[in-house]
């Protein structure tokens, strides 16, 4: 199996179409994105740098750590 799945496609192709530099996600085919061990990812980060894609828990420290 695939570590990422073309049916999120939409989804990263919406974060980009609006400039978004943040998804956040349960999604484990999209956080795959991120996976700096998965030659697509390692590709992915490097063609959209100001993407991430993160855990909900993630987004909770990062603000919570921001208060």
């Amino acid at each position: 199996m695939s570590p990422f799945d073309a049916d999120d496609s939409h989804c990263i192709n919406l974060a980009l179409a609006t400039r978004s530099q943040l998804v956040v996600s349960r999604d484990k085919h999209l956080l795959n994105l991120m996976d700096q061990t998965h030659e697509e990812a390692r590709d992915f980060v490097k063609r959209f740098p100001g993407l991430w894609i993160i855990e909900p828990q993630i987004l909770l420290q990062m603000l919570r750590t921001k208060s």
